[in-house]
C-alpha cells in the first residue's frame, strides 16, 4: 500500500469536499436554467394560443383592408416569433447535467479486494478527478443551456413586442370607428326626422288649400 505525506492526504480532502460542492453549485444552476425554460415554454404556448382566439375573431372585427392587413402582417410575425422562443426553450432543456462522470466498469471495481486494499487517499483522488471533470462538463453543458435561453427570451421579448404594437393598434382603431359610427347614425337620424317633417308640411298645404276653395265657394251668389 502505498503511503502518502499528511499535506497530500490533507488536500485531497479538501479538494474533494470542494469539488463536491462546486459539482452540487452547477447542477443547481442547471435546474435553475430549466426553470426559466419551462416558463418561457408556458408563456410562448399560452400567448400561441391567444393568437390563435385573436385568428378567430380577426374576420368579425370593424376595419377596412389596410387594417385588417396590418393586424395580420403583426399577428404571423407574432407567432413565428413565438414558435421560435419555445422551441429554442425546448432546445435549452435538452442537454443534461451530470453530477459524476465515473464510468459503470470502474464503479464494478470498487467492491474488489483491490480497490478495498488500497490507499484511502488513492481512492479519494480518483474521486476527485472524477468531480473535476464532471464540472467541467456541467460548466459546458450551463454554458449552452444559458446560450439558448438567451435567444429565446430575446426571441420572446420580440414576440411581446409585436403583440403589444398589434393590441395599440387595434385598440386605436376600435376607439376612432365608433366616432364614424355615431356620426353616420346622427345624420341618418337627421335625415329621417326630416322625412318625417315633409309629409306633415304637405298635408298642411293640402289643408290650406282645403280652406281657400272652402272660402271662395262661400263667396260666391
Amino acid at each position: 500500500m502505498s503511503t502518502y505525506s499528511e499535506s497530500v492526504i490533507s488536500n485531497v480532502e479538501f479538494l474533494g469536499s470542494r469539488a463536491r460542492e462546486l459539482s452540487d453549485q452547477e447542477i443547481e444552476r442547471g435546474r435553475s436554467l430549466d426553470t426559466k425554460a419551462g416558463a418561457i415554454v408556458a408563456a410562448s404556448v399560452a400567448l400561441i394560443g391567444a393568437s390563435v382566439a385573436f385568428i378567430a375573431r380577426l374576420a368579425d372585427l370593424d376595419g377596412g383592408s389596410g387594417a385588417k392587413t396590418l393586424w395580420a402582417v403583426e399577428l404571423i410575425t407574432a407567432l413565428i416569433a413565438l414558435l421560435c422562443a419555445g422551441g429554442l426553450a425546448v432546445w435549452a432543456l435538452a442537454p443534461r447535467v451530470v453530477r459524476s462522470t465515473v464510468a459503470f466498469h470502474e464503479l464494478e471495481t470498487w467492491e474488489t479486494p483491490r480497490v478495498l486494499e488500497s490507499n484511502p487517499t488513492l481512492n479519494r483522488g480518483m474521486l476527485l478527478r472524477a468531480s473535476v471533470h464532471s464540472i467541467g462538463l456541467s460548466r459546458n453543458v450551463n454554458r449552452r443551456k444559458a446560450s439558448r435561453l438567451g435567444w429565446a427570451s430575446w426571441v420572446l421579448a420580440g414576440a411581446l413586442v409585436s403583440i403589444s404594437v398589434l393590441s395599440i393598434s387595434v385598440a386605436v382603431h376600435a376607439a376612432t370607428y365608433p366616432s364614424h359610427s355615431s356620426e353616420s347614425v346622427d345624420s341618418a337620424g337627421s335625415s329621417g326626422h326630416r322625412s318625417k317633417q315633409r309629409p306633415s308640411s304637405g298635408r298642411e298645404r293640402t289643408a290650406g288649400v282645403g280652406r281657400a276653395s272652402v272660402s271662395h265657394a262661400g263667396s260666391r251668389p
